[in-house]
């Protein structure tokens, strides 16, 4: 039997303000300024970056003047680079040339301003509105190709062009392959109401995915990328719904009455941790079995438990409790079941008084969340490979960082923002670089989650 929690009232409270009201309320305007306010902390550095220029892009055909594809494409390439933090950008003003000629074989120039990677581009016209793109890496120390790639679509592809091509660089330089290519869900008010979005990791190919005019919030992705889980209030009840976004329907998966909360796929896309309220307003995280049945109650203190995030091999949860009186992280054992004296939660937050929004690295090395700094809040890292875990600040800027979610290859983190007064969604490095705002629109954008990798 659920033991009652004392005060419930003072806990839904408690509740409303960890979860709703932070999420949605107005933002206040901080008092920031230029970009370079931002002060970023690296937490894995590498030995040095590798410097890699960027000279403008050729053309293989002709261009109207008023085509600007291939100013375009070499910025974004740039920005983009930079952004990875992998790479140190070599300034533009010491090219020995603006664009590398189409027979260059003698990269000898380019050494003497200390380059180590060249990137070449050239973007041929074809019939109606179709593009071929050429992009060429050259490793300048061993004047040779490192990666060379032909891409042909319509113009408004051309950024998913430049990150694949991005991924499959770092992929060839450092083993790994990125996930650059690859989309972004989460929560606008554009419309007047919070919809659920999603677009590209540049911000691109921007889409309503609900346009119920109710709250939604909470997206997530299942594993294969086929589907968004979500917590809608279409029935004028919080229950959480499942987006084919293939067919473009969705069905109410969750829809007992009371308050439920969103909640995030298991790893093999087979269960989903969420949280839910009791009779006696407690809140608890419980898994559920995708087709809906075998719903298991995983957590049994008398507090708030929400926001499960799953170790990438569905053995342990994270999730936030005020067990202790403030919002904190902890993880469970699923493997020896529910929450018992001989199953105990564990807390992994020591310090700081308002820590919420785990995620986890999808490598397990790191739980990333959101914490409270002097009425402020930044992002944070719980290093989870060593014997002693250990805490390191991530952020610490003059405005709120929040609800981290991280890329597939566990190099970025997708985030939420107010360094302009509303919100928007930024995507970093954990390696430093400089983070891109991705969302432009005059709205608060929130609660992003990073797709899997594209396939197609």
């Amino acid at each position: 039997m659920m033991r009652r929690c004392s005060g419930c009232g003072r806990g839904v409270m408690r509740f409303l303000t960890i979860t709703v009201l932070l999420v949605f309320c107005l933002a206040l305007p901080s008092d920031s300024g230029s970009e370079e306010e931002y002060e970023f902390i690296t937490i894995r550095k590498k030995a040095s970056r590798m410097r890699v220029a960027v000279p403008r892009f050729g053309t293989l055909s002709e261009f109207p003047a008023a085509d600007s594809s291939p100013y375009e494409m070499t910025e974004l390439t740039r920005e983009l680079l930079e952004m990875t933090g992998l790479f140190e950008l070599v300034p533009p003003d010491a090219y020995p040339d603006p664009v590398l000629p189409a027979d260059a074989d003698n990269l000898g120039a380019w050494k003497l301003i200390n380059t180590e990677f060249l990137i070449r581009g050239d973007i041929a016209r074809l019939g109606g509105k179709r593009y071929q793109v050429e992009l060429r890496c050259f490793d300048v120390t061993k004047n040779e190709m490192e990666l060379g790639k032909r891409y042909t679509g319509e113009k408004n592809l051309f950024n998913r062009m430049v990150m694949r091509f991005i991924d499959e660089l770092i992929g060839s330089l450092t083993g790994r392959k990125s996930a650059l290519d690859a989309r972004v869900a989460y929560i606008s008010d554009v419309s007047g109401r919070e919809e659920v979005h999603v677009m590209d990791t540049d911000g691109s190919h921007d889409q309503a995915l609900t346009k119920n005019r109710t709250l939604n919030l909470g997206p997530a992705w299942s594993p294969d990328g086929k589907y968004i889980l979500y917590l809608g209030y279409r029935a004028r009840n919080p229950d959480l719904y499942i987006k084919n976004l293939a067919k473009g329907n969705e069905t109410r998966f969750y829809g007992k009455q009371g308050l439920n909360l969103p909640g995030k796929f298991s790893p093999d896309g087979r269960m989903i941790a969420f949280s839910k309220e009791a009779p006696d307003g407690n809140m608890d995280v419980y898994v559920i079995s995708v087709s809906g049945r075998n719903l298991k109650r995983m957590t049994s203190a008398n507090s708030i438990e929400i926001s499960p995030s799953w170790s990438p091999d569905g053995k342990l949860l994270a999730f936030v409790s005020d067990r202790t009186g403030s919002p904190q992280i902890y993880i469970i054992d699923l493997a020896r079941g529910s929450e018992s004296a001989r199953n105990p939660a564990l807390r992994l937050s020591l310090e700081g008084g308002y820590n919420s929004s785990p995620a986890w690295s999808p490598d397990g090395r790191y739980i990333a969340y959101t914490g409270r700094v002097g009425g402020q809040f930044d992002l944070f890292l719980i290093d989870m490979s060593g014997g002693t875990r250990q805490t390191r600040r991530l952020t610490a800027t003059p405005a709120n960082e929040e609800n981290p979610s991280w890329a597939p290859d566990s190099r970025f983190l997708v985030y939420d923002s107010n360094k302009y007064g509303n919100y928007d969604i930024y995507i970093m490095s954990i390696y430093g670089g400089t983070p891109r705002k991705i969302t432009k629109k005059a709205a608060n954008e929130r609660m992003p989650a990073w797709s899997p990798r594209i396939k197609d």
